[in-house]
């Protein structure tokens, strides 16, 4: 067997889409092994439809170097040794690794390198080195083209921000206003103008029924950056998020922070909003924002834990200054789930662990005297065995996949069938196990213990110690309240808490 990996490169022609040039570099290398006598049979395809500087973010060549690595083929077929990875030393050396193991062969139509031979083991590295050097190369020359047509006043971002849409004067794109957004805009900026803040903006505009780009509702940062983007003034954004690497959970990952040395320079598109009132609204949000406590520590012991039932956001905790206790609220503005009292819910929840700790108390007692027990031992492992075979179609129709026996499409719908049956067998394993008497009884033995210690250190605890005691056994809760009542009245208790437990 042989594979044939296909990717589209920088070096590539631009005006050509990847399908295009995958289509091109699949008709030379199949010419190439009609010149060597590989059979189309024993070829398999991997193609790469995403561009991607390093291993992890290339599926298809993980899997074909895992492959590789397992001495499935004798050799692979690829336009160029380089087109295996541009990445850093670390990918290059897991290349050459997983080649180097079985001596698998990289054919291309100049040169067949066999890992086994030194020279070519030397050529290979030396290949891949000068790839990456290249990479480099291409990336400072694209960077520094960019920049020098961001100075000339040209937009070269991939989207137009909101009010404005891109268009071209000769070769360079640049932006113009957008009729059908710009109204809208001003609207956003008169209420700016007459002190309101982002959250009743957001409000307002859809009251009005102006809609967004994309979503279907104004929120109020989608009003902020909005406001707060230069590019409003006449002036085009450079560096303003500058890429950084950070080693985090063993794995080098990139992250794009705010840079607050971004580089801004005069653009050739119109302006839709003057510095005098640009400034206004950034002194008016400025003022508006909360000042960020230094000692800022946990003052909400259900924060995590708590949920609206009715939008699935976490429910937080809001202070008043006018005498009214601590309350729960949703954070979702659009939402009309009505918010309680905080330690009200806070009350709801440690009685629903006391009710739940004397259920499973009570179990446990009676267990010996219940003449209803049920054993589900046998149908579990059966059910377990089930899925185990599952697991094993499901393999096989990826090696299906692989040697090209299964259409895509073939594939996505058996895969789809199998992981529907597998996971109504899970299900059908979870309620096996809640009838299961003997299961159920370990698990209220192991729970029992927990329970207590945590309702017995409640109350005397820190903010922060209820809230480790409560995300120890509460997976979550999802809160329900339609009617509003007075604070103090009966209407405060007038809510539903349905409670998912860890134990």
């Amino acid at each position: 067997m042989y594979a044939m990996y296909l990717r589209k490169s920088r070096a590539d022609d631009p005006h050509e889409s990847i399908e295009e040039t995958l289509r091109k570099h699949e008709k030379i290398l199949f010419d190439l092994a009609n010149k060597l006598n590989i059979k189309r049979s024993e070829i398999v395809q991997f193609k790469e439809v995403v561009s991607g500087e390093n291993l992890k973010n290339r599926p298809e060549a993980q899997k074909m170097l895992k492959l590789v690595m397992e001495n499935a083929f004798e050799g692979v077929l690829v336009v160029d040794s380089q087109r295996l990875a541009r990445g850093d030393t670390l990918d290059q050396g897991t290349i050459i690794r997983a080649f180097s193991l079985n001596n698998t062969k990289i054919i291309t139509p100049g040169k067949t390198i066999n890992p086994g031979d030194e020279i070519d083991q030397d050529y290979f590295e030396f290949d891949l080195f000068m790839g990456r050097r290249e990479y480099k190369m291409i990336n400072k020359r694209m960077q520094r083209g960019r920049n020098i047509s961001v100075q000339e006043g040209n937009y070269v971002g991939s989207i137009a921000p909101y009010g404005y849409k891109k268009t071209k004067i000769g070769k360079c794109h640049t932006l113009k206003i957008n009729e059908d957004e710009i109204d809208c805009f001003n609207k956003m900026k008169e209420l700016a103008l007459n002190g309101l803040g982002c959250t009743s903006i957001s409000n307002e505009l859809n009251r009005l029924g102006f809609k967004p780009r994309k979503s279907k509702l104004w929120t109020t940062n989608a009003v902020r950056d909005i406001l707060l983007n230069k590019t409003n003034l006449g002036l085009i954004k450079w560096n303003t998020r500058k890429s950084v690497k950070l080693y985090k959970n063993d794995e080098i990952i990139k992250s794009r922070p705010r840079n607050e040395e971004a580089e801004y320079y005069p653009g050739k598109h119109p302006a839709i909003i003057t510095q005098v009132e640009y400034d206004a609204i950034v002194e008016n949000i400025k003022n508006r924002a909360r000042p960020v406590k230094k000692d800022k520590k946990l003052q909400n012991p259900l924060a995590g834990v708590v949920y609206c039932g009715k939008c699935g956001k976490a429910m937080i905790r809001r202070s008043y200054n006018n005498g009214y206790r601590d309350g729960l609220i949703c954070t979702n503005t659009h939402c009309n789930n009505v918010s309680s009292v905080l330690e009200v819910v806070e009350k709801r929840v440690l009685e629903s662990l006391e009710d739940t700790l004397k259920e499973y108390r009570q179990f446990i007692d009676n267990y010996h005297n219940d003449k209803t027990k049920t054993n589900n031992d046998s149908l579990i492992i059966k059910t377990e065995k089930e899925i185990n075979k599952i697991d094993s179609q499901i393999n096989k129709a990826c090696e299906m996949l692989e040697v090209g026996a299964y259409s895509v499409e073939l594939f996505k719908e058996r895969k789809t069938l199998l992981d529907n049956q597998k996971k109504a067998l899970i299900d059908k394993i979870e309620a096996l196990k809640k009838e299961d008497t003997d299961f159920k009884l370990q698990n209220y033995i192991n729970a029992v213990p927990i329970l207590e210690n945590a309702i017995k250190l409640y109350w005397n605890s820190s903010v922060e110690e209820k809230n480790k005691l409560l995300k120890q056994i509460v997976k979550r809760c999802d809160y329900l309240k339609s009617e509003r009542g007075k604070r103090n009245g009966k209407g405060v208790y007038n809510f539903k808490l349905n409670i998912y437990l860890k134990i």
